[in-house]
């Protein structure tokens, strides 16, 4: 119960924060603040809901801050999953990897660990979790688990999700 108040306080707080920012017109602002009120909807499992706000996100990161677009459509692809739109998911993996594989300079290894990483997410919402675990068998996601905390906590814990989800439908033990 006090996680979801906490979680709801959250929403509120992040959502008040998407309503200044398109007031004021705080570009950055409206892109951090939009996808944490996404992030928020995730967490109260309220997947639709998400996906429209990270739409929202993506379509300023685009306009506004084309180089953070493998990793804000890293969250949309995550909440594609949970919404069961596995072919969106998939387009928009697609271009998030061509993203991240593009950007040389700025982290764009990081950048497709994350894309993996919220890919893998999303396959396992989706029941596939071969799928998941391919995208998790990748160079860029060992590195991950060697140098980068979040993305490379994320990568175990999805990799373990995914076998243990193979070990059930495989119906051993």
């Amino acid at each position: 119960l006090l996680q979801t108040l906490e979680t709801r306080a959250a929403r509120q707080s992040a959502h008040a924060s998407v309503v200044l920012a398109k007031k004021a017109r705080m570009r950055g602002e409206l892109i951090a603040s939009l996808g944490a009120e996404g992030l928020a909807a995730l967490a109260e499992g309220d997947a639709e809901s998400a996906v429209k706000l990270f739409d929202e996100s993506m379509q300023d990161t685009l306009l506004h801050r084309p180089s953070n677009a493998a990793r804000s459509r890293a969250y949309l692809i995550e909440a594609l999953g949970k919404a069961g739109d596995r072919v969106r998911a998939e387009k928009e993996y697609a271009l998030a990897l061509a993203e991240a594989k593009s950007d040389t300079l700025r982290g764009g290894r990081t950048k497709e660990a994350w894309v993996r990483t919220s890919y893998a997410s999303a396959q396992l919402a989706l029941g596939a979790p071969k799928i998941a675990l391919e995208a998790l068998r990748d160079p860029t996601i060992d590195e991950a688990i060697l140098d980068s905390p979040l993305p490379g906590l994320k990568a175990r814990r999805y990799r373990a999700l995914a076998m243990l989800q193979m070990r059930d439908e495989d119906g051993s033990h």
